[in-house]
């Protein structure tokens, strides 16, 4: 759990079968605070039970910048399986990949993103589970700069993907399978 305001520098992080009853199953990044890996973030069967952000949970005004990031097997009790993005968050990585994550409740199975900034080179997303909508990606009011992309076998209520503004839901869905993103 970073306080608010805080910076963690490190290397690299791997985060496997850690459970918090709140959110981030590991890790919690309070507003205005910013986390920096130079190599590698690997989160694998971490559970936030009773809510949001799987692995991560991003609070207001946040940031996580690495190489790469690595989900598999996380669960959120409510909204993002992998990761939970609040308010003005920004998430940087050349390369993005989860597996098998789980929003139980709610929204995103591999990401939830409110009015936040998603970076990523190459992203795949395979077998994310989201129970209400978006599947592999949930982005309401927020903007996705992927480079390269797979989504499939993500499954979710209502789309696989859903990108909504205030004005109007936008959604990319296939039953079993997302486009590729380009």
């Amino acid at each position: 759990h970073m306080q608010r305001d805080s910076t963690l520098n490190g290397s690299s992080l791997t985060m496997v079968w850690n459970r918090a009853w709140t959110d981030g199953g590991v890790m919690t990044v309070n507003s205005s605070s910013v986390v920096t890996y130079s190599t590698l973030v690997n989160a694998t069967a971490n559970n936030a039970s009773q809510a949001s952000g799987g692995a991560v949970h991003m609070a207001q005004q946040s940031s996580l910048t690495t190489p790469v990031l690595r989900m598999h097997s996380n669960f959120a009790g409510v909204s993002g399986g992998g990761v939970y993005m609040a308010a003005a968050c920004s998430l940087w990585a050349t390369t993005l990949t989860a597996t098998m994550n789980t929003a139980s409740a709610g929204h995103g199975g591999l990401l939830a993103s409110w009015t936040s900034t998603l970076t990523a080179t190459s992203l795949t997303g395979v077998g994310n589970e989201a129970m209400v909508s978006g599947g592999g990606l949930y982005l309401h009011n927020s903007t996705a700069h992927v480079t390269s992309g797979w989504l499939t076998s993500n499954v979710a209520h209502t789309a696989s993907v859903r990108v909504t503004t205030s004005a109007s839901p936008h959604v990319l869905h296939s039953p079993t399978h997302s486009p590729m993103l380009s």
